[in-house]
């Protein structure tokens, strides 16, 4: 070959190696983003080499942080603060393996974020209107999003791409949620459609309450999903058939549950009096199987979101009026330790699997992700 030939041929190679780069960060406005047609999905990691890329054959090791706890409270330091635009954030959700971590909020894109940097990964279009549900599965295949519009996009998160939709919902999707096993995919709405992950198929429906579901979770072991509707009851179902197996009443409307990983189930309300704004409602926890109520907040709380951590020794909450997390004792409701870096209500909190990290997201589109750091 001469040598007017090998320059032909290595302007050809860097010419086709030009046209499959990755788009950056630097080379897309957030404007245009939003712009794109539906179904788009714009990854927005750096542009690799070759030889970056054939380094990173698995996620590269992060430092592994101690559990949040009711003993290592105190040491919670904000490891990662950025903003989700200046967008009203309704959910948020981490990746099995603590790398990612999905928000919803006013738009209708989907956004995925590293949980080490706060550097956005992925931006998916799908929905046409904002996303106000957004959860992984349990063994990090699948990302589910529900919208304002009505539908549950399922993404494949190998690749960010979208696998399905399920738009069978006769009202906006308010809360998604996977089985353990994540085999069943739970969305509402109203009513609630119990689907098959797999197939696309529904597996049952529940019609539930009139009113608009607030928040779902699943028993440790599935067999079991509680629903709240934004009355006084909590509702309990059975996921065999979808009957009704009990109802859990508090003192004023119950807007959120969530199960420990031992199997008792807290509930909790968002209201407050409307002429004196004080706060009507507490955290009840229950035993589900008979019934007992087994602890209480002492104090009267407006929550806008709760979660356990891994060994159940915090329940920590979001208050509406402080604008802070508090963090709670389950077995009698004391308060162990207070969170207060945000200036804005936060909708929601999120908990890692491995239960080191744990992400809030206000209202102004803020968000962080705490973790145990030293003394």
């Amino acid at each position: 070959m001469t040598r007017k030939h090998l320059v032909f041929v290595l302007a050809i190679i860097m010419l086709l190696s030009a046209c499959n780069t990755p788009v950056s960060r630097s080379t897309v406005d957030n404007d245009v983003l939003d712009e794109l047609p539906m179904t788009t999905v714009i990854v927005v990691e750096p542009a690799m080499t070759d030889e970056a890329h054939d380094m990173q054959s698995e996620p590269p090791e992060v430092a592994v942080d101690p559990p949040i706890t009711a003993e290592t409270a105190a040491q919670l330091v904000p490891i990662v603060d950025f903003q989700d635009g200046d967008d009203y954030i309704y959910d948020l959700s981490f990746s099995p393996d603590g790398r990612y971590l999905a928000s919803g909020t006013t738009t209708s894109a989907v956004h995925i974020w590293d949980a080490e940097t706060g550097d956005r990964v992925a931006h998916l279009l799908g929905h046409t209107s904002r996303v106000t549900a957004v959860a992984f599965s349990p063994d990090g295949r699948w990302l589910a999003s529900g919208s304002r519009d009505k539908t549950i996009i399922l993404w494949d998160t190998s690749t960010w791409t979208e696998v399905r939709r399920f738009e069978d919902h006769e009202n906006f999707i308010g809360v998604v949620a996977f089985s353990p096993d994540s085999t069943l995919l739970v969305g509402g709405g109203r009513p609630i459609i119990v689907w098959d992950v797999v197939s696309g198929e529904q597996v049952f429906v529940i019609e539930g309450s009139a009113l608009t579901l607030l928040d779902l979770a699943f028993s440790p072991d599935g067999s079991m999903l509680a629903a709240s509707h934004g009355d006084a009851t909590l509702y309990l179902w059975s996921m065999t058939d979808g009957t009704l197996l009990r109802t859990f009443t508090g003192e004023s409307t119950t807007s959120h549950a969530a199960f420990a990983h031992s199997g008792l189930l807290a509930g909790a309300s968002s209201s407050s009096s409307s002429q004196t704004g004080e706060s009507l409602g507490r955290i009840f926890i229950w035993d589900p199987v008979t019934g007992e109520r087994v602890a209480s907040s002492q104090e009267k709380l407006e929550v806008l979101d709760m979660a356990f951590s891994s060994d159940d020794s915090l329940l920590i909450a979001s208050i509406w009026e402080q604008n802070e997390l508090q963090l709670l004792s389950p077995q009698d409701g004391s308060l162990i330790h207070v969170l207060d870096e945000h200036d804005d209500p936060m909708y929601t909190i999120a908990m890692s699997a491995d239960g080191t990290r744990l992400a809030s997201a206000d209202s102004s589109g803020r968000i962080i992700i705490w973790a145990v750091r030293g003394e």
